[in-house]
């Protein structure tokens, strides 16, 4: 079965909080991470290397994060100031 890939945009504390609970449903992948911060997004991605999983993508611009990762689905964990406009 091939796995459902989710992109994680925003992983501050709503977006990393959410990053550990996605990380136990088996049968979806990260495949992309998108934070302003681009060392938030960067160890946010490490972290997925950590537990054994394949290292998203690393992604400062949304838009492009979107365009370019391939994904199904994006989760949008962003602070309540951008979470409309992306």
């Amino acid at each position: 079965m091939k796995k459902f890939k989710y992109a994680l945009i925003g992983v501050g504390n709503r977006g990393g909080q959410l990053k550990e609970t996605l990380m136990i449903i088996d049968d979806i992948e990260c495949v992309a991470i998108c934070d302003l911060r681009e060392e938030v997004a960067e160890k946010a991605a490490q972290s997925y290397v950590t537990k054994g999983f394949n290292k998203p993508a690393v992604y400062t611009d949304y838009k492009k994060c979107i365009d370019e990762s391939g994904c199904n689905a994006v989760i949008v964990a962003t602070a309540w100031e951008a979470h409309c406009k992306v």
